[in-house]
C-alpha cells in the first residue's frame, strides 16, 4: 500500500530498507498498458476492477460463497449467525455472478417454486 491509499505502507517501506529506491517500482510506467488497454477500442470490459502497480496486474472480482440456509429463517438469531459464520463464509464452491440479475437468481434460487412466487 502507497501512503496515497490512506493506510501503513509496510510493504513499500520493506522495499526502500531493501535498497529499492520507491520510485522505481511503483513508477507510473508500470501500470500504463493497463491504463492504456482500459481507454483503448479494442477494450472489451465494463464495469470491472483490475489492480496494476508494481509490474503486477490483476483482477479483483467479488464471489458469493453457498452459504447457510436456515431451516426456519423467522428464527434465526444472532447466536445461530454467529454458530454458522465459518459456513457463511466457507470459500470452497463460491460463485463469481456475471452481473447482479445472475447474483440475485442464484441466491434466490431456493425460494423457486414457493407460495406467492412467479
Amino acid at each position: 500500500m502507497t501512503r496515497m491509499g490512506g493506510g501503513p505502507s509496510e510493504g513499500m517501506d520493506a522495499l526502500r530498507e531493501q535498497g529499492h529506491p520507491g520510485g522505481s517500482v511503483m513508477d507510473p510506467a508500470l501500470v500504463a498498458p493497463m491504463v492504456a488497454y482500459l481507454a483503448h477500442e479494442v477494450c472489451d470490459v465494463s464495469g470491472e476492477v483490475f489492480l496494476a502497480g508494481a509490474g503486477r496486474f490483476a483482477h479483483l472480482f467479488v464471489g458469493v460463497t453457498e452459504g447457510w440456509l436456515p431451516t426456519d429463517p423467522l428464527k434465526v438469531t444472532i447466536e445461530d449467525v454467529v454458530e454458522n459464520l465459518d459456513r457463511i463464509k466457507d470459500h470452497s464452491g463460491y460463485h463469481v455472478p456475471g452481473d447482479l440479475m445472475e447474483c440475485v437468481s442464484r441466491y434466490m434460487a431456493h425460494r423457486q417454486g414457493e407460495e406467492g412466487e412467479a
